[in-house]
C-alpha cells in the first residue's frame, strides 16, 4: 500500500513540474515573439551622411547676394539664418559653418558701412559737415574690414565647392566684390565735395499762424521768413504738424512766404506746427538746413456721449444679450466689439440704436468687455464706451461604478452617471483613460453610460486608475473629471509564484501524510504532522484551512489552481462552512495579489469555525 501512495505522490510531482515547464516554455516563446517586433538599432557608423542638396544651397546663396545687391539687408540677413540651421554631416562641418560665418560677417560689415554713407551725405546736404566726416570715417573703417573679409569668403568658398559641387559660387561671391568697390567710389566722391567745400553759411527760419484756436478741418494762415547772410529767395519751405508734411511754400525774392494750410483731422487738445529748410541743388555746401519756431494750435471738436445698456450682466454660453443705447449728438452708426467680434449698427433719427447678441459656445469663464464706439465725422470725434459682464457655467456631476475586482484578458463593465445638478445630461461625451487606452462613450437620455473594456493580458495585478472625462452636449455646464482605482488581478502572471507555492506545499503537508507506517494490521488514523516550518501569516492560515477542506472533501488543490478557482472548485461540496472559506480565500488573495494587509483575529476565528466543523 505504501508503495503505491508513494508513486501517486510521485504522479502528482511529475505532472507539476510538467505543468511548470510548459509554462516557462510559454513565457520565453511570448519575450521572443516581442523581441522580435522590435527594430534592431542601427549602427551609425555603417550609415553614409547626406550632404546638402547642392542647388537649393546655391538658390540660397545666391538669394542672399541679390538681396544684398538691391540693399535689402533685413532680407539678406533672414536668408542667412535659415542657411545657417541647415544640417550638414561632422566631416564638412567646420568647413561649411566657417563659410556661413564669413558670409554673415560681410553682410553685416557691407550693411554698417551703407547705413553710414547715407548718413553721411544726409548731413553734408544739411550743413552738418563735422557730422558727415564722422559719418565717413566709420563707412571708411567697416568697408576696409569688409574687403578682408571677402578675401577669407573667396577662400572659404573654394574648400566648401570641394565637399559639396558649388562651382557657380564663387563666381556669384564675385556681385559682393564689386558692391565693395562701389562703396569705395561713393565714399571717395563724398570725401572730395567734404575737402574742398568753403564756408557754409547758417540760416534762420521763423514762422507765424494768423489763429491759434480753430476747428478741425478749417484753415489757417502761415507766414514765414527765411533768411542766411542775405533774405533767402525762391526756396522751399516745408510745413509740418505734429511731424506730418502738410504743405510747401515757397519764398518770395526778399525770403518771405505766406500760405494757408488746412488743419487735419487730428482729435487732441493741441497740435505741435512748424516749418523746415533743406538746401537743393546748389545750395548744398552753401548753406546749412533750419527748422523754425514751434508754434501750438488749439484744436476745436465735438466728443459724443455714448450711453449702453445690457439686459443682464451674468449669462452662460448661448444665452442671448440684448444691447440698447443713445449716442448725442448722433451719427449714422455705431460699432459693437464683443467676444473677438466686430459688429455696425444703425442709429435712428433720435439717436437710439439696439441689438441682439450671443454668447459663444466655446468661450471660457470669465469677465469679458463689450465696447460700443462711433467713427470720426468731420468735426465729431470717435469715442468708446465699455460694458462688463461676467460668463459661467453651470456645474456638472460625473460618476463611475468600477468592478470590484478585474481579470487580466478579461471584459470589465464600467457604469456611470452624468448629471447637471438633478437633470440627467443625455448625449454626452465620457472619454475613459485606462490601462494606457483610451475609449469613448455617449451617456443615454438619463445620463447612463456602460462600456465593456478589453482588459490587456500584460496588465500587473494591483490597483490601476480610471479617469473618466465628461464633456457635456450642452455648453453651458462644465466639464468634470474623476478618478476611480480598480482592483486588476493578472491570473498569468500570478500563476509562476502560486505554483511554487504549491509545490512546496506539496512537498511539505501531503508527504507527511502519505509516508505514515501504513500496515494491513494497522488501523488507519490521523496522520502524524511533523514539525515544519510552515508559511507565516494568513498564508500558514489559509494553508491549514486548505488541509482540512481537502480531507473533508477528497478535492486536492491542483498546482496550477489559483486561490479562486480553488474556491469554486470546492465551493458546492462545504456546506456548513462556505461562507467561512470563502471569506478566508479572499483575504489570502487580497494579501496576495493587493497587498491588503488582513485581520488576523478574523482569520483565525474563521479558521477555528472551519476546525470546528463536522462533516457528515
Amino acid at each position: 500500500m505504501a508503495g503505491i501512495v508513494n508513486r501517486a505522490w510521485r504522479s502528482c510531482r511529475l505532472q507539476a513540474f510538467k505543468s511548470l515547464l510548459v509554462f516557462t516554455v510559454l513565457i520565453i516563446l511570448a519575450l521572443q515573439l516581442v523581441a522580435s517586433t522590435i527594430p534592431h538599432h542601427v549602427d551609425i557608423r555603417e550609415v553614409a551622411d547626406e550632404i546638402p542638396y547642392a542647388p537649393d544651397l546655391l538658390f540660397i546663396y545666391s538669394s542672399i547676394i541679390d538681396f544684398v545687391r538691391a540693399e535689402d539687408y533685413s532680407n539678406a540677413i533672414e536668408k542667412l539664418r535659415e542657411v545657417i540651421n541647415v544640417y550638414v554631416p561632422e566631416n564638412i562641418k567646420y568647413v561649411f559653418s566657417r563659410f556661413n560665418e564669413l558670409l554673415n560677417s560681410e553682410v553685416q560689415l557691407l550693411n554698417e558701412t551703407n547705413l553710414n554713407i547715407n548718413y553721411a551725405y544726409k548731413f553734408y546736404v544739411l550743413g552738418f559737415i563735422d557730422d558727415s566726416r564722422r559719418c565717413l570715417d566709420e563707412a571708411s573703417l567697416t568697408l576696409a574690414k569688409a574687403n578682408l573679409t571677402h578675401n577669407e569668403l573667396e577662400a572659404a568658398c573654394i574648400q566648401l565647392s570641394k565637399r559639396i559641387p558649388l562651382r557657380q559660387l564663387l563666381d556669384k561671391l564675385g556681385n559682393l566684390k564689386s558692391i565693395i568697390n562701389s562703396y569705395w567710389i561713393e565714399i571717395r566722391d563724398l570725401w572730395y565735395r567734404l575737402t574742398y567745400i568753403g564756408e557754409i553759411y547758417e540760416t534762420r527760419l521763423t514762422i507765424q499762424v494768423d489763429k491759434y484756436r480753430v476747428w478741425v478741418g478749417s484753415t489757417i494762415r502761415v507766414s514765414g521768413y527765411l533768411e542766411s547772410i542775405h533774405p533767402l529767395g525762391n526756396r522751399n519751405i516745408s510745413i509740418y504738424i505734429e511731424d506730418k508734411h502738410i504743405a510747401t511754400a515757397v519764398t518770395n525774392s526778399e525770403g518771405y512766404f505766406s500760405r494757408e494750410i488746412t488743419i487735419p483731422y487730428i482729435y487732441r487738445e493741441e497740435v505741435k506746427l512748424y516749418a523746415s529748410f533743406t538746401p537743393l541743388g546748389s545750395d548744398i555746401g552753401r548753406f546749412k538746413s533750419s527748422t523754425s519756431n514751434i508754434v501750438k494750435i488749439k484744436l476745436l471738436y465735438t466728443t459724443p456721449i455714448i450711453k449702453a445698456f445690457i439686459d443682464r450682466s451674468y449669462v452662460k454660453p448661448l444665452d442671448k444679450i440684448y444691447l440698447v443705447g443713445l449716442i448725442e449728438p448722433r451719427v449714422p452708426e455705431v460699432y459693437v466689439k464683443a467676444f473677438n467680434k466686430h459688429s455696425t449698427i444703425n442709429v435712428n433719427s433720435t439717436g437710439w440704436f439696439n441689438t441682439t447678441l450671443t454668447v459663444p459656445d466655446s468661450i471660457d469663464e470669465g469677465t469679458y468687455t463689450i465696447i460700443v464706439g462711433s467713427y470720426s465725422l468731420n468735426t465729431i470725434a470717435p469715442s468708446e464706451t465699455a460694458l462688463k459682464l461676467t460668463v459661467y457655467r453651470l456645474p456638472s456631476i460625473l460618476t463611475i461604478k468600477p468592478p470590484l475586482i478585474a481579470l487580466s484578458g478579461f471584459k470589465t463593465r464600467l457604469t456611470g452617471l452624468a448629471l447637471g445638478g438633478e437633470t440627467p445630461l443625455g448625449e454626452a461625451n465620457i472619454t475613459l483613460e485606462i490601462y494606457g487606452q483610451t475609449y469613448l462613450v455617449a451617456t443615454d437620455s438619463q445620463g447612463l453610460f456602460v462600456i465593456d473594456i478589453q482588459t490587456p493580458h500584460t496588465v500587473n495585478t494591483g490597483f490601476h486608475i480610471v479617469k473618466a472625462i465628461l464633456n457635456p452636449k450642452e455648453p453651458w455646464y462644465r466639464i468634470a473629471i474623476v478618478e476611480e482605482s480598480i482592483f486588476t488581478l493578472n491570473p498569468y502572471m500570478a500563476s509562476a509564484p502560486i505554483i511554487l507555492a504549491l509545490i512546496l506545499l506539496k512537498t511539505t503537508i501531503p508527504k507527511r501524510r502519505w509516508e505514515a507506517e501504513i500496515t494491513p494490521s494497522t488501523p488507519i488514523r490521523e496522520p502524524i504532522k511533523e514539525a515544519k516550518p510552515l508559511p507565516v501569516g494568513i498564508a500558514r492560515i489559509y494553508f491549514e484551512a486548505v488541509d482540512i477542506i481537502m480531507r473533508i472533501t477528497g478535492i486536492e488543490m491542483k498546482p496550477y489552481n489559483t486561490i479562486r478557482e480553488y474556491l469554486t472548485i470546492v465551493g458546492e461540496f462545504l456546506d456548513g462552512i462556505t461562507d467561512q472559506f470563502r471569506e478566508l480565500s479572499y483575504m489570502a488573495e487580497a494579501y496576495l495579489y493587493g497587498g491588503i494587509e488582513p485581520d488576523m483575529d478574523k482569520a483565525m476565528n474563521l479558521l477555528k469555525d472551519i476546525k470546528g466543523f463536522k462533516h457528515d
